[in-house]
């Protein structure tokens, strides 16, 4: 009887992570298709172009992806790993579909050390999601976060067209 209990019991819980995981994916299709395209492209055979430039206080290395002529993804990584106590990096990945961005994923890497260990390490990472047509439908802060249609991911929209616009139009010109 013991095992018929716990037969019924894991059929239960199965049937139900199996019922909120389908809510889930049904909830929101655009995502599903946004996350689709991107697992869709990081397992492509691309063609990468390297470019690398100095800057004030660091360096920086963009990488442009391509599959045939059509550009699909853009790595921009930011780096300031000469200065004495810490370092700074900042990895920004432009995801591509027929030249218009639909996933930014941000990632800032900060080490603090003094002159015998790393004292302190954190990352942040940002994620945004646009829909094919360029609008902005999820925003995922700092700490995790999902924001869909709320005035936090508002913020970050002009935030985001402020600063990573004017840079991705920069790379788009390449």
């Amino acid at each position: 009887m013991k095992n018929v209990m716990n037969f019924v019991l894991a059929m239960l819980c199965f049937f139900t992570f199996n019922v909120v995981v389908n809510a889930a994916v049904k909830e929101n299709p655009v995502i599903q298709e946004i996350i689709s395209e991107k697992e869709k492209t990081d397992k492509e055979k691309l063609t990468v172009k390297t470019e690398e430039l100095d800057t004030d206080g660091g360096s920086e290395k963009i990488n442009y992806y391509y599959k045939s002529n059509e550009l699909k993804k853009i790595v921009d990584i930011f780096d300031t790993s000469n200065v004495v106590d810490a370092d700074f990096t900042e990895e920004t990945e432009y995801y591509l579909k027929n030249g218009k961005v639909y996933f930014i994923h941000i990632k800032e890497m900060y080490t603090k050390y003094d002159l015998e260990s790393v004292t302190e390490d954190t990352v942040k990472e940002k994620k945004y999601y646009f829909d094919f047509k360029g609008k902005l439908v999820r925003y995922v802060d700092e700490n995790g976060k999902i924001h869909e249609n709320d005035s936090e991911m508002k913020k970050a929209y002009e935030d985001f067209k402020g600063s990573v616009s004017n840079k991705l139009k920069k790379y788009l010109k390449n």
